[in-house]
This record gives structure tokens, sequence and C-alpha cells, in this order.
């Protein structure tokens, strides 16, 4: 909604790379940690915590709309 054309394009292309990205990471890091701790549930609280932030970023910089003393939407 915030970007047209080849930008847009351009965020697509960001956003699948960085999942690919986090399809090799996220299972690097709970191997390397169950390598260092003896435990799988240590990687895995590691990756959920990461991904409770990444919400919680999400939903503090998320955009918002504007509402009028009408309680309307402004277009």
């Amino acid at each position: 909604m915030l970007l047209a054309g080849t930008a847009a394009a351009g965020g697509i292309a960001l956003i699948n790379s960085l999942g690919s990205l986090s399809g090799w990471v996220g299972p690097s890091i709970v191997g390397w940690l169950e390598d260092l701790t003896g435990k799988t549930s240590t990687g895995l609280y590691v990756v959920a915590g990461l991904e409770v932030l990444g919400s919680a970023l999400i939903l503090l910089f998320m955009p918002r709309r504007a509402v009028t003393t009408s309680g309307k939407q402004p277009r």
C-alpha cells in the first residue's frame, strides 16, 4: 500500500530474501545452542523470543490512520 511500481517489487524481493535467510539462520541457531547447552529447548526459546521481538517492532512502527472528531477516517 505504501509502495508502487518497482519499489513494490523491490520490497517484495527484500521480504522474500529475508524469509529465505531466516530459513537457514533459524535451524543453525537452534543447532548451535543445542550443541552448546545440550538442550533443544534453549534454541527454540531464542527463536521464539526473536519472533516476539519482531512482532512488537511491527506493531510499534506500523503507520496509524488518523481519526477525525466525527469518528470517520479521512481518505
